[in-house]
């Protein structure tokens, strides 16, 4: 007699199946009964893998952040690297914007580490000690976030900026805001690596530079 659950009930079908949710309806989907639903089991099979559902935001968090971590290729240029994976995170944070604070919420989980890890080992190739890479790490990991938070947080409020600023404040509102956020991440990007490895850093491709 049939239970009703499928054969292949996995770990890996019930992380798939959490990401779906995470994607659709954000971090507040991800309840137990959310879960095991959207995978045709009972509650009680997400336990046994998991433990709770701690275990499961924090594996769903773990799984996530993987694809973040940079590349580390021997062959490429290590400033290059970490140019590609600045606009790589901030693409993945775009596409799944809770997974900043599901990531926070589950406590560090093992690819956070290994990011931090991976850029530490570019910054070393690219010339700094031990001590500056792993400082100049967290930096940058922290400047994708912050901007990234920023980035959602405006476009999402949806403000007329200029026209909530005091008078005398608009036209600097106008100026700031006279680049999308494409540019002005681009922009960003472009200054932490200069101002960490100055012409060394500059880019042979235009696309990603604003002039001015």
């Amino acid at each position: 007699m049939s239970t009703g659950r499928p054969a292949r009930t996995s770990r890996e079908h019930i992380l798939e199946a959490a990401r779906g949710l995470l994607q659709k309806a954000g971090a507040n989907a991800l309840s137990i009964r959310n879960v095991a639903a959207a995978v045709d089991t009972a509650p009680s099979t997400i336990y046994n893998y998991f433990g709770s559902k701690q275990g499961l935001l924090s594996e769903l968090a773990n799984d996530l952040l993987r694809e973040a971590r940079p590349t580390l290729a021997a062959e490429q240029d290590p400033v290059e690297a970490l140019r590609q994976w600045m606009f790589q995170y901030r693409s993945l944070l775009l596409k799944i914007p809770e997974l900043t604070a599901l990531a926070n919420a589950s406590g560090p989980v093992p690819s956070v580490f290994d990011i931090a890890g991976d850029l530490a080992t570019l910054l070393e190739r690219a010339g700094l000690d031990r001590r500056e890479a792993a400082l100049q790490g967290r930096s940058l990991h922290w400047t994708v976030h912050g901007f990234v938070w920023q980035e959602i947080g405006e476009s999402r409020a949806g403000h007329d900026l200029e026209a909530l600023a005091p008078r005398r404040h608009r036209t600097l509102v106008r100026l700031a805001h006279s680049a999308s956020y494409d540019q002005l991440y681009a922009r960003t990007v472009e200054r932490n690596l200069y101002g960490l490895f100055g012409e060394r850093a500059k880019t042979a491709e235009p696309m990603r530079r604003i002039p001015g």
